[in-house]
C-alpha cells in the first residue's frame, strides 16, 4: 500500500517547548514563521517535513503541542514530488527522519514517541494525456457522495457563492475521512514551490486519495489491538484497501463508464424485465441531469432503499457504471470507455 503524506503530534512540557523553538529559530533564522500561538518551522521541507509548534489554552492550564507533518517519499527522495511511498520502506523512513530531526535539535520527540493523526492512502492512476485527466475528473464529478458525507466546496469571488473546485472532487466527514479524486499536475501548478520538471511529470496523473484522521484511526487501532506507530504502519494496508473499496465502489460503482447513449445500448442488451430497464434508463438520465447524489436522494423517496439498491445491482450485473460521460470527453478515451475509479485502484494500486 502507498501513501503520500502522515502526520504526528506530541504534548510537551513547557519546558521542552521553549527550548525546542529557541534551538529551530537560531539554527535556521529565516526558516520559521510566527503563527497564532505558535510558529511554523519549514528547515526540514526540503526532506519533506514541516513542524508546527502551537499552545493549546484550556479552561485552567495551558497545553503544548507539536506536529510533524510528513510527505514520506521525500524524506529518502527529497527531490520527488510525485511518486508515492511504500509502506514497505517505513522503518527506513523513521531512521532517516529521526535523523533529520536530532540533527535539528536533539529535543525533538522521534516519530515512535508521537500518535499519528493522520494518513493519506494514496495511488496515481495513469492515463495518456492532460486531456484525459481533464475529461476524468469532469466525469467523476457527477459521482455519489455517501450519507453524512459533504462535497468540499470553495467560495467563487465571481458567482458570489460556493462551489465544487474545478480541478477535483472531493468529499468528507468531519474528523474521519476525506475521499479525493484530483488533476494532480493542476494541483501542483497553483504553487511556486514545485520544479517544472515535477510538474510535468504529473501531467497524466489522476491522483486518488483518501485522507483518514484521528477518530477513524483510533477506531482501527483499537479494533485491532494495535499501541504503536510502527506496528500501525505494518499492517495498515489492509485499512487503505477496505477503504478504497467501500468508496470507490460509492462514487460510480465497479462498471466501467460510458456515454448515455451507450449506456442505453447496455441495458437494452441485459435481457432484464422491461419494467427494470424502463427504471433504469429512468434513472442514468436523471443522474446525467442532475448528479448521482440528488438522484439516489430522490428515488429513495420517490420509489425506496430497496429499489435503488435493485437499480444498483443491475448496474453492476452489466458491468456498467451508473453514471455517464459527455460525448466530447468519451471520444478521449479507446472505444469511448473510462474506466471507474475501481478499475483504476485495482489497475495502479
Amino acid at each position: 500500500m502507498n501513501i503520500h503524506t502522515f502526520e504526528l503530534t506530541s504534548i510537551l512540557t513547557n519546558d521542552k517547548y521553549y527550548k525546542i523553538q529557541n534551538t529551530l529559530k537560531k539554527k535556521d533564522k529565516s526558516k520559521w514563521k510566527a503563527e497564532h500561538n505558535g510558529m511554523l518551522y519549514f528547515g526540514l521541507r526540503e526532506n519533506g517535513i514541516l513542524i508546527y509548534m502551537f499552545i493549546l489554552k484550556k479552561k485552567n492550564y495551558y497545553s503544548y503541542r507539536i506536529i510533524y507533518r510528513i510527505s514520506a517519499r521525500r524524506v529518502l527522495e527529497k527531490n520527488n514530488y510525485v511518486d508515492l511511498f511504500d509502506l514497505q520502506l517505513y522503518d527506513d523512513l523513521e531512521l532517516e527522519a529521526n535523523r533529520l530531526l536530532f540533527e535539528k535539535c536533539n529535543l525533538l520527540p522521534k516519530l515512535n514517541e508521537c500518535e499519528l493523526t493522520r494518513i493519506d492512502f494514496c495511488y496515481n492512476a495513469e492515463l495518456e494525456n492532460q486531456h484525459q485527466v481533464k475529461a476524468y475528473i469532469k466525469t467523476i464529478k457527477n459521482g455519489y457522495i455517501p450519507p453524512k458525507h459533504n462535497e468540499f466546496l470553495i467560495y467563487s469571488e465571481t458567482g458570489k457563492r460556493y462551489i465544487p473546485p474545478k480541478n477535483d472532487f472531493t468529499f468528507f466527514k468531519d474528523n474521519y475521512v476525506e475521499i479525493s479524486i484530483y488533476n494532480k499536475k493542476a494541483q501542483m501548478k497553483q504553487d511556486d514551490y514545485y520544479p517544472k520538471s515535477e510538474i510535468d511529470r504529473a501531467s497524466n496523473i489522476v491522483r486518488m486519495e483518501i485522507r483518514c484522521y484521528k477518530k477513524l484511526i483510533r477506531e482501527y487501532c483499537e479494533k485491532h489491538n494495535i499501541n504503536s506507530l510502527r506496528r500501525f504502519m505494518g499492517c495498515c494496508g489492509a485499512l487503505g484497501d477496505e477503504l478504497y473499496n467501500k468508496y470507490l465502489l460509492k462514487i460510480s460503482g465497479s462498471g466501467s463508464i460510458y456515454t448515455l447513449k451507450e449506456t442505453n445500448k447496455r441495458i437494452d442488451m441485459s435481457e432484464f424485465r422491461k419494467k427494470d430497464i424502463r427504471l433504469m434508463k429512468e434513472f442514468v438520465k436523471d443522474i446525467n441531469r442532475c448528479g448521482a447524489t440528488e438522484i439516489f436522494e430522490l428515488y429513495k423517496s420517490k420509489y425506496s432503499k430497496a429499489i435503488l439498491k435493485r437499480m444498483i445491482e443491475l448496474f453492476e450485473i452489466i458491468d456498467t457504471s451508473f453514471i455517464t460521460a459527455p460525448v466530447r470527453e468519451a471520444k478521449l478515451f479507446d472505444n469511448g470507455k473510462l474506466p471507474s475509479p475501481l478499475e483504476l485502484y485495482y489497475e495502479f494500486s
